[in-house]
């Protein structure tokens, strides 16, 4: 799924960023998506990304483990405390 994101810029900088993408021989879009990718690389929090890999992968087998035991401190903040995930 991919969903849409618009960024207001000044009129030089989006004839700058057409002329770079023609020079590649790219889309507009695929040269701001490439710059994103370099610029962000690896640099989701750790939680972030595993969550996000959680939420990605399958859950199918998901009915088949325990279900995880709240503390009752937990409770208030809305987040386990596991060796994955320490409070900070």
């Amino acid at each position: 799924m991919r969903v849409r994101l618009s960024v207001d810029v000044e009129p030089a900088l989006k004839r700058r960023l057409k002329v770079a993408a023609a020079l590649r021989n790219v889309t507009v879009k695929d040269l701001i998506e490439q710059a994103l990718e370099r610029e962000l690389g690896d640099s989701v929090p750790d939680r972030a990304a595993r969550d996000l890999r959680w939420l990605e992968g399958d859950v199918s087998q998901l009915g088949l483990h325990d279900p995880y035991q709240w503390e009752e401190e937990e409770l208030d903040e809305g987040e386990p405390l596991t060796p994955e995930y320490p409070r900070a």
